[in-house]
C-alpha cells in the first residue's frame, strides 16, 4: 500500500501488509476519519488481526478487512472473513457512520451469515457474498450469500443515499436470482455482468438484473450515482451486447473483446445509455480494480488497456497512436449522451453540489424520451425545466443561478418535481408534428434553493436535435 502526493512528486508513505504466505489487496476506500480501509484475500495464517476482531484465524485462504492509519503508520483494526473453504473480498465501501460494506466470492458452505439475511445458505459451488461490518470490525451488521447454482461473484459495492446498498458482479449460467420487471432477467453466458440492490439491512433483494450478451462479458468497475442510476464498465466478447440508439459505438467491431460502458436506470428496468468502445483488435478495462469515475458533467472516465492500433484516440491527445508492439493503457471520457445531445455550460450548485442534466434516450421524432436531473433539492416541487429555441454562450444570471438557455427566443417553462434522492425525470411526449426530425432546442433545470433564501440553483444545460 502506498500514497503519493497530489502532484505525484512525493511518496508520502509505502508499507507492506501481510504475513508469511500470499496476500493480495483488491480495493481501498476511506472511512469518515480519512483512514484507509483495505480488502482482499490472504493465505497467511499469521495475517495481522487485532484483539476482539470478528474473526482472528482461518485454516483456509480468507478475505480480510483492514483499517490503516491515514499515514500508513499502523493497523487500527483488522479481521479475517471466511469459512472452511476460503473467501476473497473484491469490493469495499464505507458509509458516514464508518460501517464497512464488503463484497466478494466464497467457496464455503459455512461462510458466516446473519439471522434474517437474504440468504443464509450457499446456492452453488462458488457464491457471491455481501457483508456489512461495524467500524470496529468486531461484529457483522449483516452478511448474506447471493448466487445461483453454478458460480457468482460480487466485484464492487456501494452504500446508496436511500439507505440501500447496490452491488455489481459477474454470474455464471444459469445465474443469480433476478427481479420482475428488470432489464434482463435471463442469463445467456458463463460470465455475465449483473447489478443488484438490497435493503440496507441485507434482508431483501429489491432489484436484480443482468446486462450482457451471449458471450463472456466480465465487468470491471461500477459507480453508483446519487439518483440510484448505476454505471458499469468492463469488457465484452459478445456481438450482441445490448447498446442504445445513438450511442458512441452501437455495433461490435472486434473479433476479440471491446470495452463496454452501460448506464442503468435507478429502477433497473432500462438502459439509459450503453456502448461498445474499441477497434478491430482486443480492448479491455482492468478486470479487478477501479477503472471508472463519473465527473460533475455526468460523463464517464474509464481506463484500461488495448493492443489494437485502431483503438480510437482524439486529435491533440497526449499519445494519439499505440506503440508498435505490446499493449498500451488508455484513458477515455464518454459523455454518456446519445447522438443529437450535447452538454454545455456549468451547474450553479445547490444543497447537494453540482446538478447534472441528462437524457434517458436519443431524441427521436414522435418517440417519448425524458430529460433528467440529479442532485436537485430532495422532494421539491419548486423546479422548472426550461426549453428554449436558443442557447447562450455567456450565461444570464437570475437569482444567483447561471441561465444558459435563451429566454429571448421562443421558450417553454415546465414545472417539475424531484423525489427523495433529488432525481427528476421529465418526459417529453410531443408528437412528430411538434418535435419533428431536425428540431433543435436547448434545455436546463432551475430549482428554488431551500438552503439559501431567495437563491436558485441550476443544472448545466443541453442542446438537443431531434433525430429521424
Amino acid at each position: 500500500m502506498c500514497r503519493l502526493s497530489a502532484d505525484g512528486a512525493t511518496l508520502e508513505f509505502s508499507t507492506f501488509l501481510g504475513g508469511a504466505s500470499t496476500d493480495e489487496a483488491a480495493e481501498v476506500a476511506f472511512d469518515p476519519k480519512g483512514n484507509l480501509v483495505l480488502v482482499g484475500r490472504t493465505g497467511s495464517t499469521d495475517f495481522p488481526t487485532t484483539p476482539g476482531a470478528f474473526q482472528d484465524a482461518s485454516a483456509a485462504p480468507a478475505a480480510f478487512v483492514t483499517v490503516l492509519e491515514q499515514d500508513g503508520s499502523g493497523v487500527i483494526t483488522s479481521t479475517l472473513l471466511g469459512g472452511s473453504e476460503g473467501a476473497h473480498a473484491l469490493g469495499v465501501d464505507v458509509d458516514a457512520a464508518g460501517r464497512i460494506l464488503v463484497g466478494g466470492i466464497t467457496l464455503s458452505e459455512d461462510f458466516p451469515t446473519t439471522p434474517g439475511a437474504y440468504s443464509q445458505r450457499s446456492a452453488g459451488n462458488r457464491d457471491a457474498f455481501l457483508a456489512c461490518l461495524d467500524p470496529s470490525l468486531q461484529s457483522l451488521d449483516f452478511s448474506t450469500y447471493f448466487g445461483g447454482s453454478y458460480w457468482d461473484e460480487i466485484r464492487d459495492v456501494a452504500f446508496e443515499r436511500a439507505g440501500t446498498v447496490v452491488v455489481m458482479g459477474m454470474s455464471g449460467f444459469p445465474g443469480i436470482p433476478t427481479t420482475p420487471g428488470a432489464f434482463d432477467t435471463v442469463s445467456s453466458s458463463l460470465e455475465e455482468p449483473f447489478v443488484a440492490r438490497f435493503s440496507g439491512d441485507g434482508s431483501r433483494l429489491l432489484m436484480s438484473t443482468f446486462i450482457g450478451g451471449s458471450q463472456l462479458s466480465p465487468p470491471a468497475a461500477m459507480v453508483a450515482e446519487s439518483s440510484g442510476a448505476v454505471v458499469v464498465a468492463g469488457k465484452t466478447a459478445s456481438p450482441n451486447f445490448p447498446t442504445t440508439p445513438g450511442a458512441y459505438q452501437e455495433d461490435d467491431l472486434s473479433p476479440g473483446s471491446d470495452l463496454f460502458v452501460s448506464r442503468l436506470s435507478p429502477e433497473g428496468d432500462r438502459l439509459f445509455y450503453s456502448t461498445y468502445m474499441g477497434g478491430p483488435g482486443f480492448d479491455s478495462t482492468g478486470v479487478i480494480g477501479k477503472s471508472l469515475a463519473i465527473d460533475e458533467q455526468g460523463a464517464a472516465v474509464v481506463a484500461g488497456g488495448t493492443n489494437d492500433a485502431a483503438f480510437p484516440a482524439t486529435p491533440g491527445a497526449f499519445q494519439e497512436h499505440k506503440a508498435p508492439t505490446g499493449s498500451d493503457g488508455f484513458i477515455a471520457r464518454l459523455t454518456l449522451l446519445p447522438v443529437g445531445v450535447e452538454a454545455y455550460g456549468v451547474s450553479t450548485p445547490g444543497c447537494d453540489g453540482a446538478l447534472t442534466i441528462g437524457v434517458t434516450a436519443m431524441p427521436q421524432a414522435g418517440v417519448p424520451f425524458a430529460i433528467t436531473c440529479t442532485d436537485a433539492p430532495a422532494n421539491s416541487s419548486s423546479g422548472y425545466l426550461v426549453l428554449a429555441a436558443g442557447a447562450l454562450e455567456v450565461p444570464h444570471v437570475v437569482a444567483g443561478a447561471n441561465l444558459w438557455v435563451d429566454l429571448s427566443r421562443r421558450h417553454i417553462i415546465v414545472p417539475v418535481s424531484s423525489n427523495a434522492l433529488g432525481w427528476c425525470e421529465a418526459t417529453l411526449d410531443y408528437p412528430a408534428e411538434v418535435l419533428g426530425a431536425g428540431t433543435a432546442f436547448a434545455a436546463q433545470f432551475l430549482w428554488r434553493d431551500p438552503c439559501v433564501s431567495g437563491r436558485w440553483s441550476a443544472s448545466n444545460a443541453l442542446t438537443l436535435q431531434v433525430q429521424r
